[in-house]
């Protein structure tokens, strides 16, 4: 167990790291202060200089499990496991962390391809696995790619991983592990132009009349299980009610740069794309 009081402290240790491969940090910790208490796993080159953090945040008064996952960026020569508090009047406790690695590969495309990178962060995907819409969580990106097919459709492939509470909906969420992950395989298709489609839009209030300019799509495809999802698929039949995924400047609802956004639901689950932009 560690313990830290009163002033900030925790401890941390790291291992040689593997440029490329997804590591997993899990954890068992609870505080009584206000003060920003966390685990985190952080990427270092071999000159000891910091390429990546990530945090999860610890909000409990008793001992919950709380996981980090994330996948070493170019150069890493390094992974640190690392638990903290920061200076204040409060406690904090964690105990059985576990650093694993986990093996997920990228995607590829046989044609065409672009990155596609979030706004903000690395947060790109809510998601309710329950349907009953208050346990949506918010994963981050990991290798999303755009895949033009040639054929006038388009996929979007790629992983999410490290899920945090979708704080913004107001629900608090336990991943199913530090491994919980999915595959997300969708394809757009009949795309229309604004005059075509005539329906529902989401745009930023920066830009009222960008819905002009979106192009609308129809989503099909599959959320496939990875890590402790394993077994499990969830089918997207298509969009919610009467919107389509939406590209173009603006699309992304959250600010009026270039991106893509859209509802889609089966029977019984809700997606949400966050804020996504294209990067070729």
């Amino acid at each position: 167990m560690v313990y830290a009081n009163g002033s900030s402290g925790g401890t941390a240790q790291a291992i040689a790291g593997i440029p490329g491969q997804v590591y997993a940090l899990s954890a068992y910790a609870k505080k009584n202060g206000t003060e920003s208490t966390s685990i985190g796993i952080q990427f270092f080159d071999a000159s000891w200089n910091l390429l990546e953090a990530n945090y999860d945040h610890i909000a409990s008064t008793t001992y919950l499990p709380y996981y980090v996952s994330a996948r070493a960026p170019d150069n890493t020569a390094w992974v640190s496991a690392s638990c903290w508090k920061d200076m204040g009047n409060g406690q904090a406790w964690w105990d059985g962390l576990c650093l694993t690695t986990w093996n997920i590969p990228l995607s590829t495309c046989t044609n065409t391809n672009f990155n596609i990178n979030p706004s903000y962060n690395k947060s790109i995907f809510y998601l309710d696995d329950t349907g009953t819409q208050n346990h949506f969580q918010i994963y981050d990106n990991d290798g999303l790619i755009l895949c033009d097919n040639g054929d006038n459709t388009l996929d979007i492939k790629g992983n999410i991983i490290n899920p945090h509470d979708g704080v913004a909906l107001d629900v608090t969420t336990t991943p199913c592990g530090s491994t919980d992950g999915w595959y997300v395989d969708l394809t757009l298709s009949d795309m229309q132009t604004w005059a075509e489609f005539q329906g529902s839009y989401s745009v930023n209030s920066s830009c009222p009349t960008a819905n002009t300019n979106l192009d609308y799509w129809n989503v099909s495809g599959t959320l496939t299980g990875l890590g402790c999802n394993i077994g499990r698929t969830i089918a997207i039949s298509g969009p919610v009610g009467d919107y389509r995924l939406q590209i173009g400047n603006g699309g992304n609802s959250h600010t009026c740069n270039f991106g893509m956004s859209g509802d889609s639901q089966d029977i019984g689950h809700l997606e949400r794309l966050k804020e996504l932009i294209l990067q070729p």
